[in-house]
């Protein structure tokens, strides 16, 4: 099976046709897998400024909305991403498996998919990551216009939208910005374009809060 999507490369991203890799025997469901990170994946989102509906979504088309696939299920990469030795540096246990990331462990996933917005291929995006005031909408039809991005978008965005039905995430959003975006961190990468903006201690204190943030300072 293949879908016209984007390639994400470590550093870098390429357009390319997606092939996704057959199901392992004991294939997990996405939503099921989805479900299970909830927590992890809107901790990121406050971390990084990045909207849940984005990384699931991005992850539903990429690895698939039922049985999901063998890169996504046995090395963790929801998304396609391509390995580089910036990307093995930067995620402590990234290693290749073909020509792309496998990841240790599936926070490690998530985390590299936040990341790829600060590598200047989606300048336009990382942009809009900085303004507060910004919407998902916003940012979400930036990729899909992004000269990155190679296919048909109205397809694309059905199958986001499907993903983050399926796994039951309409209201991660909210959860994790319920009272809109509050924090973006200083941009990862040796431009240093963008400062961080906002204060993470305006989230609440909830089961989301990110529970390495003392133990895992961000850099910069």
């Amino acid at each position: 099976m293949k879908k016209r999507g984007f390639r994400l490369i470590g550093g870098l991203v390429i357009p390319a046709v997606i092939f996704f890799c057959p199901v392992r025997a004991e294939a997990q469901q996405f939503a099921a897998v989805m479900q299970d990170y909830k927590s992890t994946i809107i901790e990121d989102a406050r971390l990084y400024g990045v909207w849940p509906s984005i990384i699931v979504g991005v992850a539903g088309v990429e690895a698939g909305t039922g049985q999901i696939s063998n890169l996504a299920a046995n090395h963790n990469n929801f998304w396609g991403i391509c390995y580089s030795s910036a990307m093995a540096k930067r995620i402590e246990g990234t290693y290749k498996t073909g020509n792309y990331c496998g990841f240790e462990n599936i926070q490690g996933g998530f985390k590299a998919f936040c990341q790829i917005w600060w590598n200047g291929a989606f300048s336009e995006c990382a942009d809009i990551l900085y303004d507060l005031d910004s919407s998902m909408e916003n940012f979400r039809d930036a990729f899909l216009r992004s000269p990155y991005f190679l296919g048909d978008s109205d397809e694309y965005l059905t199958i986001m939208k499907d993903a983050v039905r399926i796994a039951g995430a309409e209201d991660w959003d909210s959860i994790a910005f319920p009272e809109g975006r509050q924090y973006v961190p200083a941009e990862y990468n040796w431009n240093y374009k963008h400062c961080q903006v906002g204060d993470y201690g305006m989230y609440p204190l909830d089961e989301y809060s990110w529970s390495a943030m003392e133990k895992e300072p961000w850099p910069g």
